[in-house]
């Protein structure tokens, strides 16, 4: 007898907000606090969650977790031909992060993505022992954690179902930061973060400001809110920056694959 493993259940974790989404399509948006004072917050929030719709969980749930990049640190990581193994990729992306002054260590949890063949990649490392803490609370609840990506990456790997080998600038907006990707037909050509201090508006110009030389003949504009209630918001720092452009606000769910 064949039997199918249930499908994945996806789960967002951010400072002010998550949710939790099955694969058909509906949401649950159960934390709407403007700020949780840490991690550990997140990680509470996460486990009242979990608890909160236990009766609509499966035994033994898998989740996919997309979290936010506040709880990462990223790096692009140039296509190399000459690396084969994957503990060179990985020496590879350390020594990146290094010559930025990020020093990884066993502290950190480090990954390397390549969403294109000859492509640039993406590195991203999480915090160790606050992954054991989310896993230990994945585990006392009998589920199944099957992957767990800061948003941007998330965004990278999923990328080319919606930028369409276009030269397309996506942004994605959370509570306290802005994050940028741009893309053209060979993937991944910068990514760049703007603290929100201000306003997201004061902060989407300077990050735009930053790019703008490098991006003259954008074609395509995506956005996406890690707030549902704000995804199709018109956005006035886009709209002043690329007034000719038509901005597509992507689904709260558009990394969910």
């Amino acid at each position: 007898m064949l039997r199918l493993l249930p499908s994945p259940v996806f789960v967002g974790l951010f400072p002010d907000h998550c949710w939790l989404q099955t694969s058909s399509g509906e949401s649950s948006h159960a934390i709407t606090s403007e700020n949780f004072g840490n991690t550990d917050d997140v990680l509470c929030a996460f486990s009242d969650m979990l608890d909160a719709k236990k009766n609509q969980l499966a035994r033994n749930a898998r989740l996919v977790l997309t979290v936010s990049d506040e709880f990462a640190v990223f790096i692009p990581v140039p296509w190399q031909d000459a690396l084969q193994q994957l503990d060179e990729l990985h020496n590879y992306s350390s020594i990146l992060f290094e010559k930025q002054g990020i020093k990884l260590n066993a502290e950190w949890i480090l990954h390397t993505e390549f969403a294109t063949y000859g492509g640039t990649g993406m590195a991203y490392a999480l915090r160790a022992d606050w992954l054991k803490k989310l896993i230990e609370i994945v585990v006392s609840k009998n589920y199944q954690l099957i992957s767990v990506m800061p948003v941007s990456a998330a965004a990278y790997c999923e990328h080319q179902h919606y930028t369409k080998k276009k030269k397309t600038v996506l942004i994605l907006s959370e509570n306290r930061r802005l994050t940028l990707l741009r893309f053209d037909r060979h993937g991944l050509q910068a990514h760049d973060v703007e603290p929100i201090i201000d306003s997201a508006d004061i902060s989407g110009v300077r990050l735009l400001r930053r790019q703008i030389l490098s991006m003259p003949d954008t074609e395509s504009l995506l956005y996406w809110c890690a707030r549902p209630e704000k995804s199709n918001t018109p956005i006035e720092f886009i709209q002043l920056t690329f007034p000719n452009l038509t901005t597509q606000y992507l689904p709260h769910g558009a990394w969910c694959r």
